[in-house]
């Protein structure tokens, strides 16, 4: 993310932001919940590069999976806490949309993580249904 003007500047620990630099290399903020972690390749006519976006809003993450354009989507994570009170990523192998009918509503999300068998919610609940649910993500050599 680019500084436009001065009062949209940050107060970084030493070592992360030089005084003179125009954009941010690290957000300095302490998360409310969970947040996505998305890693995708960006391709442009010169050049492809491969960029990392937190998103904190399931719906965002729905927009952002569901119109790729010129991104190559690689991986998604989750990033909250785990049981241990720690920080930690868990990468899913296949992320859904809901179907028209289904009860959670046309916009929600749900997700397989990475070695589960069990489809959940964007609330970390086991869901029983995958027939209400579409994939509009797969990892490469992920779940089925």
């Amino acid at each position: 993310m680019f500084v436009t003007f001065p009062q949209y500047r940050f107060l970084f620990p030493p070592g992360l932001n030089p005084p003179e630099a125009n954009h941010w290399q690290a957000v300095h903020l302490s998360p409310p919940s969970h947040w996505y972690i998305v890693i995708h390749r960006q391709n442009s006519s010169t050049k492809s590069q491969i960029q990392t976006t937190f998103v904190i809003w399931e719906e965002n993450l729905l927009n952002m999976l569901k119109t790729f354009g010129s991104l190559i989507i690689l991986q998604v994570g989750r990033f909250d806490l785990a049981d241990d009170s720690r920080w930690g990523v868990r990468w899913m192998d296949v992320v859904y949309e809901s179907c028209a009918d289904n009860m959670f509503g046309e916009d929600a999300i749900a997700f397989k993580l990475e070695g589960e068998n069990c489809i959940r919610d964007a609330s970390m609940e086991c869901l029983l249904e995958e027939s209400k649910w579409n994939p509009i993500f797969r990892r490469a050599g992920g779940g089925q």
